[in-house]
């Protein structure tokens, strides 16, 4: 039961991961790909040098809550679905092994060719998102 839980986790961060927010948002609202521009690169400080700071700004706020939904989507499915609890070791596995994939699903998104951002945000997101104390 546990591979299977980690198993999940792992495939779901990596395609929440992999969502790229300064493509969507400069196709959406520019009509233009942001990777054309600037540094070349799908993230949010370039996203900001290409669509202006607010967007920017935008985008890696989207990109840091990427890892926030994770988490909670491993929280529903590790409590909810498999039973486990959070003194069990496979939730602190589960999360971890979530972030690296969401991780590697942003900086190699398989919607976009996998050519995304550099994970500033995403690592962001896991720090702001963890007990780090």
């Amino acid at each position: 039961m546990e591979i299977l839980c980690l198993l999940i986790c792992a495939v779901l961060a990596y395609l929440i991961g992999a969502i790229p927010w300064a493509i969507i948002i400069s196709r959406l609202f520019f009509h233009i790909d942001v990777r054309d521009y600037g540094s070349r690169n799908a993230g949010g400080t370039n996203a900001g040098r290409v669509m202006g700071k607010r967007i920017g700004l935008l985008v890696i706020v989207l990109d840091t809550c990427k890892i926030l939904i994770i988490f909670l989507l491993n929280r529903l499915i590790i409590f909810n679905f498999f039973g486990f609890t959070s003194a069990d070791m496979i939730y602190t596995y589960c999360q971890l092994l979530s972030t690296v994939c969401a991780t590697l699903g942003h900086c190699y998104p398989i919607y976009c060719s996998f050519k995304g951002g550099k994970a500033v945000s995403c690592s962001t997101g896991f720090v702001a998102f963890t007990n780090w104390i």
